[in-house]
């Protein structure tokens, strides 16, 4: 009983203390972008793979556009944008209200604004739309294999209680029992050492 008890409070302790603060900060950055940009994204199709596997999470960070633009020589006085990406980056873009993360293939920079083809490397053809710059959200910079299943999972109801609520809940009711048996061993303790002066 007593071994059992010590296991679930060890996954108890692993899942608060490692996994689930990992997961915490994917589904932060999901939404809000944090430390210089940094976005998250869970991958749920397979148009990258095999570089990105389905149920991957992909940190994404977005490269600003440089405070002065570009003046183009051929215009005089015409602002010309700055490609701030390359053939060969794997960006995360708006397209049609939903976010899209392809391979770019390459950059057309003949007009004022900068626009891209863009490919998944699991896709027979190029994209049928070019990417402007300005709809980009950034560069992805690492991949992290399989957690992407664990968020999406954690987002259910059935999620949440296996992985967040009952582990937390476990791990207090091990505290406090931690706890009590502490106090009742500083009460045994005192009473005895009253006994023997007695």
């Amino acid at each position: 009983m007593k071994q059992g008890i010590k296991i679930v409070n060890t996954i108890a302790s692993v899942l608060l203390y490692s996994i689930i603060p990992l997961v915490a900060f994917f589904l932060f950055t999901s939404k809000f972008p944090v430390i210089k940009s940094i976005r998250s994204y869970v991958v749920m199709s397979g148009s990258m793979e095999p570089k990105i596997p389905v149920g991957s999470v992909i940190i994404v960070k977005n490269t600003s556009a440089p405070a002065t633009p570009v003046v183009s020589p051929l215009s005089t006085g015409t602002q010309k944008e700055l490609p701030l990406y390359k053939a060969g980056d794997v960006i995360s873009f708006h397209r049609n209200g939903t976010i899209v993360t392809h391979r770019i293939v390459s950059a057309d920079t003949t007009g004022a604004a900068v626009a891209y083809r863009t490919k998944g490397d699991a896709n027979d053809s190029v994209d049928s739309e070019v990417v402007p710059q300005d709809q980009i959200i950034g560069k992805t910079i690492k991949n992290v294999p399989s957690i992407g299943k664990l968020i999406v999972f954690l987002k259910t109801p059935l999620g949440f209680l296996l992985c967040i609520l009952i582990p937390g809940f476990s791990y207090i009711a091990m505290e406090l029992k931690n706890m009590f048996t502490e106090i009742q061993k500083s009460v045994e303790e005192k009473y005895k050492s009253q006994v023997n002066i007695v």
